[in-house]
């Protein structure tokens, strides 16, 4: 995934006086060139054999079983256990969860109401647009994958819809991640999670971490608030440094911007040092 802008580093050479052509022969690298070309033909057919959305839901829907526990939820006041009961999906309602979780499997559920798919059920569960915080699933329950992940398509698709609008806040992500992590099955291709720009709108790299981060052509347009250029560079060891730089008229790093605060069109971004190096440009709330 490519989020992060490429380090600055004045040093930099390249060409013939550069490290590759000093640490090993033309056959070395050759060698490695036709080793990653392996290695990203294996990823590939790995990824190629994980579901979308649509064949997770369909896959695992089939897979339920009569009796099959989906999952426990709560709001402010109730618990709800959503079970499969081979015809028909059944919604129960009960006190509470207790403070500590004890004994979830123990408490007395009566009978709330009941669908006849499980896309009916996520209808009346998300009819609250913000169901992702109203509720929260209970992952003490003793539910078998089989049964939660009958959901994970449905879920990713609830939560792609929020990221796609961008009308969330950092605070809001922390519930809409917890609803993506605890629904999360290592068969779904992870290119079906969406995310976009939130300066252009164009689509990116889903990152669980960074949900409103720049695309890289948006990183190039980034201004201080009297709408000179800047441009950021990870200028320390392993991402241990974020610069910011104003652009001459070279294009090149001038004088230094003594600030990670950056704008587009007037709106506030902020620039740090990104989770695994580079540099990562995100959306102030």
């Amino acid at each position: 995934m490519q989020i992060l802008t490429d380090g600055y580093d004045e040093k930099k050479k390249s060409g013939p006086d550069g490290a590759a052509f000093r640490e090993g022969s033309r056959e070395t690298l050759q060698q490695k060139h036709f080793i990653d070309q392996k290695d990203r033909q294996e990823r590939q057919r790995e990824l190629d054999a994980k579901l979308t959305l649509d064949e997770m839901i369909e896959m695992k829907t089939a897979q339920l079983k009569d009796g099959d526990l989906i999952f426990i939820y709560q709001e402010a006041a109730n618990a709800y256990r959503l079970r499969f009961c081979g015809r028909f999906f059944a919604l129960e309602l009960a006190a509470k969860l207790p403070n500590n979780f004890e004994k979830p499997d123990k408490m007395k559920y009566k009978p709330f109401r009941r669908f006849d798919a499980l896309g009916d059920f996520w209808t009346f569960f998300t009819r609250d647009r913000l169901w992702f915080i109203k509720y929260s699933p209970f992952s003490g329950a003793p539910d078998a994958d089989r049964g939660r992940t009958s959901l994970s398509g449905y879920v990713v698709k609830a939560t792609n819809s929020i990221r796609l609008g961008q009308k969330f806040s950092y605070e809001d992500h922390d519930h809409i991640r917890r609803w993506d992590d605890f629904f999360r099955a290592d068969d779904l291709n992870q290119t079906e999670f969406m995310q976009v720009c939130p300066s252009c709108g164009n689509g990116v790299n889903y990152s669980a971490s960074y949900p409103k981060y720049l695309c890289r052509k948006c990183c190039d347009n980034v201004t201080d608030k009297n709408g000179r250029k800047l441009a950021f560079y990870d200028t320390g060891f392993m991402g241990a440094r974020c610069r910011g730089f104003y652009v001459g008229g070279d294009g090149k790093p001038a004088e230094k911007y003594e600030s990670n605060v950056c704008f587009i069109d007037g709106v506030e971004y902020c620039a740090g040092e990104g989770k695994f190096g580079g540099v990562v440009i995100l959306k102030k709330d």
